[in-house]
């Protein structure tokens, strides 16, 4: 049986709001997330997997601190300078 391979947006941001609720960080807590994903994405020949589950929690966090580190070195820039293109 194939792993799951989260193709759509959707998916991800199931992920997130389950590891929102539930915090997991052994594999039995993984089972928890796992066991309601299962129910909307789980198919015959695809499985949702703890493993899978926090890989992909663990790429979403790694990507979305990238994306923070770049915005906060992009404003530094910009005041450096002198203009900054939002104005609040």
């Amino acid at each position: 049986m194939a792993p799951f391979r989260w193709p759509e947006m959707k998916h991800e941001l199931a992920l997130a709001k389950e590891v929102a609720k539930y915090f997991p960080e052994k594999p039995q807590e993984w089972d928890e997330v796992v066991k309601i994903l299962s129910k909307a994405f789980s198919t015959d020949d695809k499985q949702v997997k703890g493993r899978g589950c926090r890989e992909k929690m663990d790429r979403i966090l790694e990507k979305y601190t990238k994306l923070q580190l770049l915005s906060t070195s992009l404003t530094i820039f910009y005041y450096t300078l002198g203009w900054f293109p939002l104005t609040l």
